[in-house]
């Protein structure tokens, strides 16, 4: 929904209020650290390619989470780097554009490549969702600049469970204006009330870790609790109708190996080899509240050892 520009109880700023719309934006009023902000989620007419680009026109018609607020190191005041965070909801997912502005460009952005899952000491994008908006429930999707995927599941205020493993997908890209990334959450990996329009509970968290900044949307102290009575709130989710019942992720591996020989005539040492493998993830919703997770061919993405 757009808001209109502030205005002063005079003729003139009166009629420029009402003829002169700003980009729809975070709710919170400027410098209010207290307020929960809201941000509504655009209706996709048309469709996205996720190259984390962001330069669908889809994306500039969406209202915009903004004004991030410092949680370490200067607690309290605005984030010193700006983060745009867009959505977009289609009949079966719901996507995510998130711009993280860094006054270095690219060259401020800390990227690397880890396991699914694990922490990557590098700058990172945390979306958080109170999915029923009941202030308990946590389902939390992380990203970081090299596309490395987090997410953790927490219903009725349990700790976020990190072996939960859902089927969604996310590409990033670093820029001279710092990165970005678009995500795919399709609508079957989550729960959520049975209304075709929705409020769900929202958190933002951005780690910048050169400046080892965190800053949050919805805000809370240090010496507060937390969790999800702090959120704010995305609203316009149209949901028309019951997500699949099913997910499949396939994935293709390659890899190249060169080793240095000091036999190269040895006819048993291939000094140069070439391997692949491919296989798929799926997840299929038996009932409400019983999923059936399954992998063929995996590619041990997240253990430690294959026996």
């Amino acid at each position: 929904m757009a808001s209109l520009a502030r205005w002063a109880f005079t003729p003139a700023t009166l009629l420029l209020a009402l003829v002169w719309p700003v980009a729809a934006q975070t709710s919170r009023p400027s410098g209010d650290t207290t307020a929960k902000p809201e941000v509504g989620a655009g209706i996709l007419n048309g469709s996205i390619r996720l190259d984390g680009r962001l330069d669908e026109p889809e994306w500039q018609r969406a209202p915009v989470a903004t004004d991030f607020i410092q949680q370490q190191p200067d607690e309290g005041k605005p984030a010193t780097q700006r983060t745009e965070v867009r959505f977009l909801i289609a009949a079966d997912a719901l996507y995510v554009g998130a711009r993280m502005y860094d006054e270095l460009g690219g060259r401020g952005v800390v990227s690397r490549l880890v396991r699914r899952d694990a922490s990557a000491n590098a700058d990172q994008l945390t979306i958080t969702f109170d999915t029923f908006h009941d202030h308990l429930g946590q389902t939390e999707f992380t990203i970081n600049p090299a596309g490395v995927r987090g997410d953790a599941y927490g219903p009725g205020g349990a700790f976020p469970d990190e072996s939960w493993d859902p089927v969604w997908e996310a590409k990033t890209a670093i820029d001279s204006l710092g990165w970005a990334a678009e995500l795919r959450i399709p609508l079957s990996q989550l729960r959520f009330g049975k209304d075709s329009l929705q409020t769900w509970g929202l958190q933002l968290v951005r780690q910048v870790n050169r400046l080892n900044e965190r800053s949050m949307w919805a805000f809370w102290r240090l010496n507060e609790s937390g969790g999800p009575t702090y959120y704010g709130h995305l609203t316009g989710l149209s949901i028309t109708r019951a997500p699949g019942r099913v997910e499949l992720q396939p994935y293709i591996v390659g890899s190249s190996t060169s080793l240095p020989t000091t036999d190269p005539d040895d006819p048993f040492f291939d000094q140069h080899a070439l391997n692949y493998r491919v296989g798929a993830d799926f997840k299929y919703l038996l009932t409400s509240n019983l999923t059936l997770s399954g992998t063929i061919n995996p590619d041990f993405g997240q253990v430690e050892v294959d026996p």
